[in-house]
């Protein structure tokens, strides 16, 4: 009977040693797959997102691609993702226009959120779909817009939401947030000495904010109904270069945006999918090179400006495919800096 109970316990020692064996492998296994499957995306985008460096924050890696982006966000933001990554979310799918990544920021605005402040969060997000969304993913974030401007009631918030409406505007009323800048100073008189600073920057900076984002958005409204292609072209040139228009803490990211579009499809009706087209391209490039050699000519610059336009000009160039030479190369060298642009091949 003994030797039966051995051998009944020494079977048991065999199965669980046969079995630890067998998760230990699946683990070695695992390992050895995740080893050789990194992420599709560099560490440096990781560290871009969620590093928290405050020194490093504008600083978007320059060697990405739109897949890699629309892989980052599927992977790495959800419902849980606080404020301050999302930030950076939002700077890097709107510096590659990664319409492909707005299906995984929607339920960011369905979802009540639980960690941060929701208004900010939801704006941010919001944000996102109306900057590089398509057309349908602008009028999910705009059913959000007044939603939203019912709950502003800090500083905070308001300028979130301003940027949120300047995204959406002209489709947008700019009434709910003139709505919540009333409410607010009406909240804070109150008490009107101890609020004294707060409603002063309510009247004037915070109410100037959205008049020169409702503007700013009749200038896009403008431009954008030129069906001339090259005259269009050449008013977002402009832009870009900071030549003719104002308002262009709204209108400079936006024309970025809309001047990589212009490669997609002839009209901004039909700039709906990312398509590479070598005609249009040049075509973008031309228009480039031609306010290269203009620039000296614009008198409403000072010498330092010309510069500043002409280091953006050339990494527009090239971005879209034309052949910088030795001369230009050596300029962008000596005189490029810490100057950041959206139109940047590396």
């Amino acid at each position: 009977m003994r030797w039966v109970t051995t051998a009944d316990t020494l079977l048991r020692l065999l199965v669980v040693a046969a079995l630890t064996l067998t998760v230990e492998c699946k683990g070695a296994e695992t390992m050895a797959t995740s080893s050789v499957d990194p992420a599709p995306w560099p560490a440096d985008l990781d560290h871009f997102v969620f590093g928290g460096d405050p020194f490093t924050a504008d600083d978007i890696p320059r060697t990405l691609s739109p897949a890699m982006v629309e892989a980052f966000v599927r992977e790495r933001v959800d419902v849980a993702t606080p404020v301050a990554p999302l930030r950076q979310v939002e700077k890097i799918v709107a510096h590659y226009d990664v319409h492909e990544a707005t299906p995984f920021i929607r339920p960011l605005l369905v979802e009540e959120e639980k960690a941060d402040d929701p208004v900010i969060r939801s704006a941010i997000a919001a944000r996102i779909l109306a900057n590089s969304g398509t057309p349908e993913d602008r009028a999910f974030a705009r059913e959000h817009y007044s939603r939203l401007a019912e709950r502003v009631d800090s500083l905070a918030r308001l300028r979130e939401m301003i940027l949120l409406y300047a995204e959406l505007a002209p489709e947008a009323d700019v009434d709910p947030l003139r709505k919540c800048i009333d409410r607010r100073i009406q909240t804070l008189q109150g008490d009107p000495e101890r609020n004294r600073l707060e409603i002063l920057e309510l009247k004037e900076e915070i109410s100037q904010r959205l008049e020169r984002a409702r503007r700013a958005a009749k200038v896009r409204e403008t431009i954008l109904a030129l069906t001339d292609r090259p005259v269009r072209i050449a008013e977002l040139v402009k832009i870009y270069l900071n030549l003719d228009y104002g308002y262009l803490e709204y209108l400079q990211p936006w024309a970025a945006r809309q001047l990589r579009r212009e490669v997609w499809a002839a009209q901004p009706a039909d700039q709906r999918q990312r398509t590479t087209d070598a005609g249009r391209r040049e075509e973008l490039a031309d228009t480039f090179r031609g306010a290269i050699a203009a620039l000296d000519r614009a008198a409403q610059l000072t010498p330092r400006e010309v510069i500043h336009a002409r280091v953006r000009a050339l990494r527009a160039y090239a971005f879209f495919g034309g052949e910088l030479s030795e001369v230009e190369r050596q300029f962008l060298a000596d005189n490029g800096g810490q100057q950041l642009d959206a139109l940047w091949a590396d």
